[in-house]
């Protein structure tokens, strides 16, 4: 949406571990982070643009040496932020589980928002809560959440749904 508001828009796959992001858009593997954090080739080489979406780039993860490549990221991560930052208006950056590596953590005190990703039926309250407390511990700007993969018939979802949706909207018409 943002690169549809003609803001420039870079997505950045920062999972080293289990890329995604090359799948989800339909880009080659290739090429991408890896090769900038070692240098062996330039920013401008490495981002791909997306026709169908203008002003949108894509930095894949592209092929990664785990180990060199993680503690390469994580140390010149700020630096790298910097200078994207005068390229684009906004950098949207996905990165590993927060829980499950500590990249994430560390990568998150660069960011001016950082929205916690959640898929249905695979986190518990518990899991939430502590990669919320663990954001938070570091100071991250932690704005939101979101909550993929959810069942829209499931009662659940009807629950919120409801106590969100329908009860508010009556609340508010009742001049409250």
């Amino acid at each position: 949406m943002l690169a549809r508001l003609r803001r420039r828009v870079l997505l950045v796959d920062t999972d080293l571990r289990r890329p995604s992001v090359h799948r989800a858009m339909r880009l080659s593997a290739k090429i991408g982070l890896g090769a900038l954090l070692r240098k062996s080739a330039p920013f401008d080489e490495l981002v791909v643009g997306c026709a169908d979406v203008p002003n949108l780039y894509v930095l894949p993860a592209g092929p990664i040496n785990l180990e060199e490549d993680t503690e390469l990221l994580v140390s010149g991560f700020k630096d790298l932020v910097e200078g994207w930052r005068e390229q684009f208006d906004h950098i949207i950056i996905d990165t590993p589980p927060v829980l499950a590596m500590t990249d994430a953590v560390r990568m998150s005190v660069e960011a001016d928002s950082v929205i916690l990703v959640m898929r249905s039926g695979l986190i518990g309250k518990d899991e939430f809560l502590r990669a919320q407390d663990v954001l938070l511990k570091v100071n991250a700007r932690l704005t939101g959440f979101v909550l993929n993969g959810a069942e829209l018939d499931s009662s659940d979802f009807r629950y919120f749904y409801g106590y969100y949706g329908r009860d508010e909207s009556k609340h508010l018409s009742e001049g409250a």
